[in-house]
């Protein structure tokens, strides 16, 4: 039997338990304190819990347990990433044939994104549902923040999407590892800034600022973000029902709202 590891915020419990039972998942076991969780999840074997990562890891830090060592089962759990087209961008790992996107348009962009531990490979709804927000948003020139960056793959976006400067932040330097390795590969380092310094000492304003982060992290963060943001702040990470919440404390106009598989995704203009 597959047993999937899942570290959640207590606030994630039911979202990632629907999520886990619609995947397939035979057991779920809490474990941990009020704040912080470790779901111990049973599949009926290793594939059909990777197959579970994959889609998970876009969202919650998970483990395999019983397959070995870390190598081992990272390079079965490439197995199930593919490319996907998605806002225009075709988002695909370093080791993939090219021929697996021959069918998109001729100069559709590239987004290489290796995402070793961090989240953001492209395939959650609501990356997907960011890089459509950005593409409708972003003007050349426009400056970006993007939030908890994750692999990088919504500030090299924005580069591709001709916004200038870009600045990422994460307070994981980890993190921040991966974002800047997938930054080289896109060749796009001379047009993005990481930084780990939390939001209250950024002293700048941005065009665009986008945060793509789970819940509990962008419940608290949302005044920061609008102060933040002169023209849209882009927010993804909560449920279809948890939008009305996000915004109770901030003044702020919902210029747009999408949603995907039961996530959502909010193009917010601050009214000043």
């Amino acid at each position: 039997m597959g047993v999937l590891v899942v570290r959640i915020d207590d606030a994630d419990l039911d979202a990632c338990s629907d999520w886990l039972w619609q995947l397939g998942a035979t057991a779920i076991e809490e474990r941990g304190d009020a704040d912080q969780l470790s779901l111990f999840v049973g599949f009926d074997d290793d594939d059909s819990a990777l197959a579970a990562r994959s889609v998970l890891t876009e969202r919650w830090p998970c483990r395999l347990e019983g397959t070995g060592e870390e190598a081992a089962w990272r390079d079965e759990w490439m197995k199930w990433i593919e490319p996907i087209q998605v806002a225009g961008f075709v988002v695909h790992a370093p080791w993939h044939d090219p021929a697996l996107w021959a069918d998109a348009p001729p100069g559709t962009p590239e987004l290489s994104i290796d995402p070793g531990r961090a989240f953001g490979s492209g395939h959650h709804p609501t990356t997907r549902l960011v890089l459509g927000a950005m593409r409708s948003v972003i003007n050349s020139g426009a400056s970006l923040l993007d939030v908890g960056c994750g692999t990088g793959i919504l500030s090299i976006a924005g580069a591709r999407l001709g916004a200038r400067p870009v600045v990422g932040i994460d307070l994981d330097y980890d993190i921040i590892e991966v974002a800047a390795a997938n930054i080289e590969a896109n060749g796009v380092a001379d047009q993005i800034e990481l930084v780990t310094k939390p939001l209250g000492d950024l002293d700048e304003r941005f065009d665009i600022v986008v945060a793509n982060i789970v819940i509990g992290d962008l419940s608290p963060l949302m005044p920061a973000l609008a102060e933040l943001t002169d023209e849209a702040l882009i927010i993804s990470g909560f449920l279809d029902e948890q939008l009305e919440p996000l915004l109770a404390h901030v003044d702020v106009t919902v210029a747009e709202r999408t949603t995907l598989e039961g996530w959502s995704a909010a193009i917010l203009t601050p009214n000043r």
